[in-house]
């Protein structure tokens, strides 16, 4: 008999990666009081001219 089994562990992975990008806006916003250079910019901007390291 083929019985779906409950795993907790999806909605724990969930939070968990809801709030290390919770975290991450929240540093940023801290960063954001001490320098004003840093902004929310998530982007990889690597190889593009437009961006905080071009």
């Amino acid at each position: 008999m083929l019985v779906t089994r409950y795993r907790p562990r999806r909605p724990m992975y969930d939070m968990r990666r809801n709030l290390d990008l919770f975290n991450a806006m929240l540093n940023s916003m801290e960063m954001n009081d001490k320098n004003r250079e840093s902004t929310y910019d998530f982007t990889p901007s690597v190889n593009t001219r437009e961006g905080k390291y071009a």
